[in-house]
């Protein structure tokens, strides 16, 4: 599989993990969605600028396949660090609010 369609898969899953968080924050009372929710929209508008670039490296022909693949690979790397650091956080939250109850 190439780098575009690895991040394009990639990006796929995330924006489903992101509908998923979105979908678990609304379970919760309104304070924790109202953290939650802020942390989402920055997910999302990280997810959306990656789609940008990715669609930006696919249409300029000035883009090499080297520089494709180096910067695709930039991105799915960007991408996945701000997901694992945003699942943590939730979690942690999660198991903090579970403690004080």
């Amino acid at each position: 599989m190439n780098y575009k369609k690895k991040l394009q898969a990639n990006l796929e899953k995330w924006g489903l993990e992101i509908y998923q968080l979105k979908r678990f924050a609304e379970n919760e009372d309104s304070e924790t969605q109202n953290a939650y929710s802020k942390v989402i929209e920055i997910l999302r508008m990280k997810e959306m600028y990656a789609r940008g670039q990715l669609e930006n490296y696919r249409q300029d022909p000035k883009y090499s396949w080297s520089a494709v693949k180096s910067n695709a690979g930039k991105i799915r790397n960007y991408m996945a660090s701000t997901f694992r650091k945003t699942k943590k956080a939730f979690n942690e939250g999660l198991n903090e609010k579970n403690k004080n109850k």
